[in-house]
């Protein structure tokens, strides 16, 4: 099995610390899906890493061959549109892969497409846009995958070849599913702390308080792990308090950004996703609500122009 076309949806940050590897590997056999508005902008440039890209761009509506992977790296709060927008991608060989955060997009789309289509994997790549550039590290992070069933499928081999021509740093989990609540656990334990406190990462580093309030999401997460069968372990809770301590202090994490940007938040993806997990398995997850209210008070006070000193 050999990747020859690859379509892309979502040229946010994680958009773009993929894209270029991908053009500089395949050609016009990687192309970005983008409604007019965007795909104008986009056929203008954008600039990754201060170098200017013109990526070949196809609407949704646009008919054409069947794309051999399909990869979404939209805003949470996009999927559902996005999802219908790859639709003229997907063939009948068609493989998906979601580089969106959280552990709830892979079933999301499977709904849509089925499961046998879909690649799960996860980034932990460090990329900051800000208006129509990108400053994207790929020393310091890398692109998890792996067949639902943990084992190294033709499509994982194809998928790994793939990255390896596109110079993608990558690795292939034993247990795909477990690392990426492990991420989850991460996120969740920072970016809708960050996002009501306005810290920076070096306030997840420095601050013995702050392991406190992190402690108190990690449990809820870890509680709703045991319940789904994923089973995150002590060790696992402990390791994560540590991970903050490798980013830059004066860096933000998404969440953050977006808030300061004015834009809808992904708490949905994050906390919502936990509180109905809470509900359906009766895990109490009193932290999770309380950010979540927290966070929409937030971006109500960001849609009305007002304030937080």
């Amino acid at each position: 099995m050999e990747i020859k076309k690859v379509s892309m949806i979502g040229m946010g940050a994680i958009g773009c610390s993929v894209a270029p590897g991908l053009f500089k590997a395949l050609g016009n056999g990687f192309r970005v899906i983008a409604d007019e508005k965007r795909k104008s902008k986009l056929e203008s440039g954008i600039v990754i890493n201060d170098e200017t890209y013109k990526f070949p761009v196809v609407s949704p509506e646009e008919k054409g061959d069947e794309a051999d992977l399909v990869i979404l790296a939209v805003k949470y709060g996009h999927l559902e549109q996005a999802i219908v927008d790859i639709e003229n991608q997907v063939g009948p060989n068609t493989m998906i892969m979601s580089l969106l955060n959280g552990i709830s997009s892979e079933g999301i789309i499977a709904k849509h497409y089925g499961e046998d289509r879909m690649i799960y994997s996860l980034t932990s790549i460090n990329a900051v846009m800000k208006g129509n550039a990108v400053k994207v590290s790929l020393d310091s992070g890398e692109f998890m995958f792996g067949e639902k069933e943990n084992i190294i499928s033709e499509r994982v081999k194809a998928i790994a070849k793939l990255f390896e021509e596109a110079k993608l740093p990558y690795s292939i989990p034993e247990n795909i599913e477990y690392a990426i609540w492990k991420k989850y656990l991460i996120n969740t334990s920072i970016n809708p702390i960050a996002a009501v406190m306005r810290a920076k990462n070096g306030f997840f580093q420095d601050l013995d308080s702050m392991k406190l309030v992190r402690k108190s999401i990690i449990d809820e997460v870890q509680k709703v792990s045991n319940a789904v069968g994923v089973c995150l372990t002590d060790e696992d809770c402990e390791e994560i308090l540590t991970v903050s301590k490798n980013y830059n202090p004066n860096g933000k994490c998404s969440m953050l950004q977006d808030v300061e940007a004015g834009r809808k938040t992904e708490k949905d993806m994050f906390l919502g996703t936990l509180i109905e997990l809470g509900e359906k398995y009766n895990v109490d997850v009193p932290i999770a609500k309380f950010l979540y209210h927290m966070i929409s008070v937030v971006e109500e006070a960001n849609e009305k122009g007002m304030q937080i000193a």
